[in-house]
Protein backbone atom coordinates (compact mmCIF):
# COMPACT_ATOMS: atom_id res chain seq x y z
CA UNK A 1 0.00 0.00 0.00
CA UNK A 2 1.36 3.79 -1.03
CA UNK A 3 2.37 5.50 2.07
CA UNK A 4 -0.32 8.13 1.83
CA UNK A 5 -3.16 5.67 1.25
CA UNK A 6 -1.29 3.64 4.35
CA UNK A 7 -1.61 7.00 6.12
CA UNK A 8 -5.29 7.67 4.90
CA UNK A 9 -6.69 4.14 5.96
CA UNK A 10 -4.77 4.52 9.86
CA UNK A 11 -6.48 7.55 10.19
CA UNK A 12 -10.13 6.19 9.28
CA UNK A 13 -9.84 3.05 10.96
CA UNK A 14 -7.60 3.96 13.99
CA UNK A 15 -8.80 7.39 14.88
CA UNK A 16 -11.75 7.41 13.72
CA UNK A 17 -11.53 10.31 11.21
CA UNK A 18 -14.45 10.90 8.77
CA UNK A 19 -13.45 11.78 5.00
CA UNK A 20 -13.80 15.41 5.50
CA UNK A 21 -11.47 15.43 8.77
CA UNK A 22 -8.51 13.11 7.25
CA UNK A 23 -8.27 15.82 4.41
CA UNK A 24 -8.33 18.80 6.27
CA UNK A 25 -5.47 16.87 8.23
CA UNK A 26 -3.38 15.66 5.33
CA UNK A 27 -3.69 18.88 3.44
CA UNK A 28 -5.43 17.13 0.08
CA UNK A 29 -8.82 17.19 -1.37
CA UNK A 30 -11.74 14.94 -0.13
CA UNK A 31 -12.39 13.56 -3.32
CA UNK A 32 -8.93 11.64 -3.03
CA UNK A 33 -9.50 10.51 0.45
CA UNK A 34 -12.39 9.40 -0.37
CA UNK A 35 -11.17 7.35 -3.58
CA UNK A 36 -8.88 6.04 -1.52
CA UNK A 37 -11.48 4.87 1.16
CA UNK A 38 -13.18 3.37 -1.39
CA UNK A 39 -10.49 1.70 -3.44
CA UNK A 40 -9.80 0.36 0.04
CA UNK A 41 -13.36 -1.08 1.06
CA UNK A 42 -13.84 -2.71 -2.70
CA UNK A 43 -10.65 -4.94 -1.95
CA UNK A 44 -12.05 -5.97 1.35
CA UNK A 45 -15.28 -6.78 -0.29
CA UNK A 46 -13.70 -9.25 -1.98
CA UNK A 47 -11.83 -11.07 0.68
Amino acid sequence: IPHISKTIFELHVFANQSAPEISLIMDTEEEKVRRVLNMIAERFKRV
